[in-house]
């Protein structure tokens, strides 16, 4: 196929993500697209797809659909809650082919998916609102009330900001001065701690993460193989600059630098203790109640979307909770037990909800993503700014957020996976060669 048509595709595919319609639960209009033409892919590339090393994560991608069917079977599930699960699962599945035999015939045409996102987030402002589309990142609106409400939220300009400020980086990495390239996502960093008032800590710890990967990894084969070689000592220094980071979001919250309410939630933050991990725990409670859950039913898990029925929340906050936690697990146990488990974890959702066959599907991804940083990193040196720029955004995404992003992350799966292919047939060729002299 054209490569330039190849690329439209991806545009495309990019651009209509946000948009969304309405069925039992959202799905955005290219996602449509694509669970409708994937099992036609699907057959017609199901050979080269096995030669390119793809099909180890279609077989966990499949596993994944038989833990979604088996474990609404054995819960009783809803036919709205499966189905909602059922798309969710199918919908990755659809998007790995998709992406595959888009990337397979041309790797760089992501760029064009990246350029297509950020225009999604702007016209899914004015076209096709879904349920992304919120008033200070929170609560889910209708298009009835207009883009006035929307943009007053700092969650609506964070989510806008920030790409246009990397997105250069993510598409002409190798064109970008080098001191752009380092020093755009610890603006854009800053521009989330600041515009969210302290909320939004994660993203300023990813992309100052994202800068230092930048910062050493440079645009030369020759650097990004130095940076491959001192893989373990760069974990450290990761580490070492996690843990900098975290003490500065202590200092700016707690003295108030950060505002009002970011010092606020640092109090109720810190109730635990200061130390990370009790810091961690308080910031992300809902992922420790869903590991809890997990462990209480880890081999056919709950369904798609389960109620907390059994109290695991009111109990968690019982046995772990703030005073203030405790007092309203007592007083809101009724109101508790009508909320789904919460979860708010790509791994630890797909576990509680579809059981153990779903919980290889993102290990594996964790693995692939190491990888790449472990073997591969010298061998597309243009990926690599899209690559430092989202890897560590979506591990984070994979322990503590909601899965939502099912095209782009599959597409960022099969990338990686090509580029070890790439780098496997450099190998064979160059083993040739030698051999025959």
């Amino acid at each position: 196929m054209n490569a330039k048509r190849i690329c439209w595709y991806m545009f495309f595919l990019g651009l209509f993500f946000k948009t969304q319609v309405h069925l039992i639960g959202y799905i955005g209009a290219s996602e449509l697209v694509v669970v409708f033409i994937a099992p036609f892919v699907f057959m017609k590339e199901h050979a080269a797809m096995k030669k390119d090393g793809v099909m180890p994560i279609m077989h966990l991608a499949h596993m994944t659909i038989i833990g979604c069917v088996l474990s609404s079977l054995i819960n009783g599930s809803s036919f709205a809650q499966f189905v909602r699960g059922f798309a969710q699962v199918y919908t990755t599945w659809a998007s790995l082919v998709v992406g595959y035999y888009l990337l397979s015939r041309n790797i760089m045409s992501y760029r064009w998916y990246i350029l297509g996102y950020f225009l999604s987030g702007i016209l899914s402002m004015y076209f096709m609102q879904g349920a992304a589309v919120t008033v200070g990142g929170a609560d889910p609106i209708s298009s009835k009330y207009g883009t006035e409400m929307i943009v007053n939220g700092a969650m609506f300009w964070q989510g806008r900001i920030l790409p246009a400020i990397n997105v250069p980086i993510q598409m002409f990495y190798l064109q970008c001065p080098y001191i752009y390239s380092v020093v755009a996502p610890i603006i854009s960093g800053s521009l989330a701690l600041y515009l969210s008032e302290g909320s939004g800590r994660s993203a300023f710890a990813v992309l100052g993460i994202a800068s230092m990967l930048i910062a050493l990894g440079g645009k030369t084969k020759r650097s990004l193989s130095r940076v491959q070689k001192w893989f373990w000592v760069v974990v450290v220094l990761g580490v070492v600059v996690a843990g900098g980071i975290k003490s500065a979001y202590s200092w700016a919250a707690g003295s108030g630098r950060l505002g009002d309410n970011a010092e606020r939630k640092y109090r109720d933050q810190t109730q635990r203790g200061t130390d990370a991990l009790s810091i961690i725990i308080s910031g992300r409670t809902d992922f420790f109640i869903g590991l809890y859950a997990c462990l209480q039913n880890p081999v056919v898990g709950y369904g798609p979307w389960p109620l907390d029925t059994e109290g695991y929340r009111a109990y968690f906050y019982t046995k772990y909770g703030t005073d203030d936690e405790i007092r309203n697990a007592v007083e809101l146990y009724d109101k508790y037990a009508m909320k789904t488990i919460p979860a708010h974890s790509h791994l630890i959702g797909f576990w509680l909800e579809y059981g153990i066959l779903a919980l290889p599907f993102w290990l594996y991804i964790i693995w692939l993503m190491f990888r790449y940083f472990r073997e591969d990193l010298d061998v597309y040196p243009a990926l690599f700014g899209w690559l430092a720029l989202t890897i560590p955004g979506t591990l984070m995404g994979i322990m503590f957020a909601p899965y939502a992003n099912r095209v782009g992350i599959p597409i960022l799966i099969i990338a990686l996976i090509l580029i070890h292919e790439r780098k496997r047939q450099s190998k064979r060729l160059d083993w040739r060669i030698s051999y025959h002299g």
